[in-house]
């Protein structure tokens, strides 16, 4: 579809929707601004797992940026708990690192990630993942 210049975004009728989880707010609220304004993304976040995963079964989220060094939160649960729902199954999860190299990169792709990106974010490497998520057909 894609090859024949059909867009695919919001092809279940509805625009992109992503859910930002990060602890530091004030940059992923920026990184809302520049995704909702520039892209027409549809974008949530939060600095709260619990709140994300009240989000997440709410929104259906097409993708969601995770990042891993939230207190209190194991990355890899927090993987397999959205990998259990059945609303969420469809949904790409990408592990926001502080600090990342080959080995943790890894774990997380082990973990059942789809990718993994470091902070800081920076908006063409996050609009590129989130149209690589997207895409369901090259």
């Amino acid at each position: 579809m894609k090859a024949h210049g059909i867009p695919l975004r919001g092809l279940d009728g509805a625009i992109t929707r992503v859910l930002v989880v990060d602890c530091e707010y004030e940059s992923a609220d920026l990184l809302r601004v520049a995704l909702e304004k520039g892209f027409d993304y549809e974008v949530q976040v939060t600095t709260s797992v619990f709140e994300a995963g009240l989000l997440a079964r709410q929104t259906r989220p097409h993708v969601i940026f995770l990042d891993t060094g939230i207190p209190g939160m194991d990355a890899r649960q927090m993987r397999q708990a959205l990998r259990a729902d059945p609303e969420l199954v469809a949904t790409r999860v990408v592990a926001v690192e502080r600090q990342m190299d080959a080995d943790l990169v890894q774990q997380r792709m082990s973990e059942g990630f789809e990718a993994c990106m470091a902070k800081p974010y920076h908006l063409g490497t996050v609009v590129r993942t989130i149209e690589e998520a997207t895409d369901i057909v090259s």
